[in-house]
């Protein structure tokens, strides 16, 4: 029977060694953990996140007037009667709206 690949792949990984993970110097990790903190206090991410809650409230204020407009063309004494809405220019095409 015929092993997929990656059956295959993960029976070798099985039966390979176990290796010893060296350990990371000092240095490289005070520096690692120097360079996160530093963006973390140099506000960088609070800049993206105030653009992006401006463009959600900007989103959000568009849908709500586009709402807004939208409910303003129905007012009641604003419709007209459905031939007036749907206007359709060929006869054929009136007929199938009906």
């Amino acid at each position: 029977m015929n092993k997929q690949p990656i059956d295959r792949l993960l029976e070798q990984a099985a039966l390979a060694p176990a290796r010893e993970i060296p350990e990371l110097d000092l240095g490289l990790e005070n520096r690692v953990l120097a360079a996160m903190r530093a963006v973390r206090r140099s506000g960088e991410p609070q800049r993206l996140l105030r653009v992006l809650r401006l463009g959600l409230a900007l989103a959000g204020g568009t849908a709500a007037l586009a709402v807004v407009l939208a409910m303003e063309i129905r007012t009641p004494g604003n419709q007209g009667s459905i031939e007036e809405t749907f206007v359709a220019p060929e006869p054929e095409a009136y007929l199938a709206l009906q």
